[in-house]
């Protein structure tokens, strides 16, 4: 695939990543450290991809942004009772970056991938400048395996649909491509399991690139600083910038993809 750019290394490097990603797996995820507070995981360190500070400006804008819509308006925005405390944390969530982003930026058409308790979601929508989100989710928003959703049936109609499909899957994903396309935000937060963020990112890069539009798409990803999403996120080649600050405490990175017919590398792989 073109969104992706052979590693070198031959191989031995090969050897030694597939080494340390079963190390990784086996070590257990959650772990007590010497902190207070129910999560604790193993992470890694590693060099960063630096990026020409010119392609970068949008991002350092867009950071700034968002920064001071929090500082200014964040205290009031999520006063509607359906939302519990922890969704006005910052640093430590990312919901009030979330509304940030959508009233800063103004996408018009988000997409969403992960409904979960659809708190991303109830946030997002009270957004006025957003006029349609699409969520999905292999579950449907009432019968979800998170519990309680804060998402509420008079929230569904023009504004806000859901989608039980399973977008790793290439039938799925190819039969939903023009209203991803379209997309001028998407935000993902999947399964975060080695396996289905690996095989939808590269595609939504791709399709996002070729899309309609004349301003860049945004993509936030979640939880970009547990295991099985390091490398994935290192692999980007795109601008990109992790707004863990003002963000998820797991990391929250930013990736900003400009409309072009000329196919370009996205990630390395």
């Amino acid at each position: 695939m073109h969104r992706f750019r052979s590693r070198s290394g031959g191989a031995r490097a090969r050897v030694e990543r597939l080494l340390a990603r079963r190390l990784m797996a086996r070590s257990n995820a959650r772990i007590r450290g010497p902190w207070s507070g129910s999560h604790n995981e193993w992470s890694l360190i590693h060099e960063a991809r630096a990026r020409p500070l010119a392609e970068m400006a949008p991002l350092l804008d867009l950071l700034a942004d968002v920064s001071r819509w929090i500082r200014e308006e964040g205290p009031a925005c999520l006063e509607d009772p359906r939302f519990p405390p922890a969704a006005a944390i910052c640093p430590g969530e990312h919901y009030l970056l979330l509304r940030a982003i959508c009233d800063v930026v103004g996408p018009s058409r988000v997409v969403e991938i992960g409904t979960a308790s659809g708190g991303s979601a109830a946030v997002m929508l009270t957004s006025r400048r957003v006029d349609r989100i699409d969520t999905y989710d292999v579950e449907p928003w009432d019968r979800s395996s998170w519990g309680r959703s804060l998402l509420r049936v008079e929230d569904f109609g023009e504004r806000l649909e859901q989608h039980v499909v399973d977008l790793g899957d290439a039938a799925a994903f190819d039969a939903h491509v023009n209203r991803l396309a379209r997309a001028d935000l998407v935000f993902a937060d999947g399964p975060k399991d080695g396996v289905f963020e690996q095989r939808f990112l590269p595609k939504l890069l791709t399709v996002l690139e070729g899309g309609a539009g004349d301003r860049p798409a945004l993509v936030v990803l979640d939880d970009i600083r547990v295991r099985p999403m390091q490398e994935l996120w290192r692999d980007v080649t795109l601008p990109k910038m992790d707004f863990v600050t003002l963000g998820h405490f797991s990391g929250t990175g930013v990736i900003l993809v400009s409309r072009s017919t000329e196919p370009r590398k996205a990630l390395e792989r």
